[in-house]
């Protein structure tokens, strides 16, 4: 995500205002870092959420799910969004996405002994 901010997108499709619509002929260096950024965040996301399902998996069946769904359907709004353009499905995936980031690290702190807190 921070490679994605720091590497700045190419001039594309009305944006900024006055820019021609579409993409552009050729992608600068940052333009192509930041085309690459937000697939290889998006990847490690869906890849943790089956991760901590695994993890989940034997003793804890309603966090593996939980963990398995919010993969799947990261997977799936990533991919709509990038089929048409629409960058609506890909916010939903972000809010989805840091909302398990933030719910799995408050899990995982209630489970620390005392003495590490």
């Amino acid at each position: 995500m921070i490679a994605g901010g720091v590497f700045l997108a190419d001039p594309a499709f009305g944006f900024p205002p006055g820019t021609p619509d579409g993409a552009p002929e050729h992608l600068s260096w940052h333009g192509i870092l930041h085309a690459i950024a937000p697939a290889v965040g998006f990847l490690s996301l869906i890849v943790a959420c089956f991760v901590f399902a695994r993890r989940f998996a034997p003793k804890q069946r309603g966090w593996a799910a939980y963990c398995a769904i919010t993969g799947l359907a990261i997977l799936t709004l990533s991919v709509w969004s990038n089929l048409s353009l629409n960058f609506v499905p890909l916010w939903v995936a972000l809010v989805l996405g840091f909302g398990w980031v933030s719910v799995i690290a408050a899990k995982l702190m209630t489970e620390l002994p005392d003495a590490s807190r």
